[in-house]
């Protein structure tokens, strides 16, 4: 398997900039559920791109989308966003194509939260 690689594949100024607003005390709980929440997308998508619930898909992308577009990681969110509309259409072919894709860039998201996370002060 490839390894994930400790630089994250998106921008992360904006995830930077939350966790100075939010300060020292308030960043490392944002992290926190931040972390979990991702947790939770990845393990029921993946329950639900297995099964082919569209609903479930539909609704855990659409987190996803605000996640990702919340901590800045753009191409995670553009994926979220067309799984999404895969979702609408029921289109089972596109979702096949994107579930790994969005699944190893969620993956790579969740690595850098748990850093983050577990380093305090790395994110300045």
């Amino acid at each position: 398997s490839t390894p994930v690689l400790a630089v994250p594949d998106f921008d992360t100024t904006k995830l930077h900039h939350l966790l100075e607003m939010a300060g020292p005390a308030a960043a490392a709980e944002l992290l926190q559920r931040l972390e979990e929440d991702l947790r939770t997308v990845e393990r029921v998508l993946v329950q639900a791109s297995t099964a082919t619930d569209w609903p479930e898909i539909r609704a855990q992308t659409h987190v996803l989308i605000a996640l990702a577009g919340a901590v800045g990681a753009t191409p995670l969110q553009h994926l979220a966003e067309q799984m999404n509309a895969a979702a609408h259409a029921a289109d089972t072919p596109t979702l096949a194509d994107l579930a790994p894709t969005v699944l190893r860039h969620l993956s790579g998201l969740i690595h850098f939260v748990a850093n983050q996370a577990a380093s305090p002060g790395a994110a300045q």
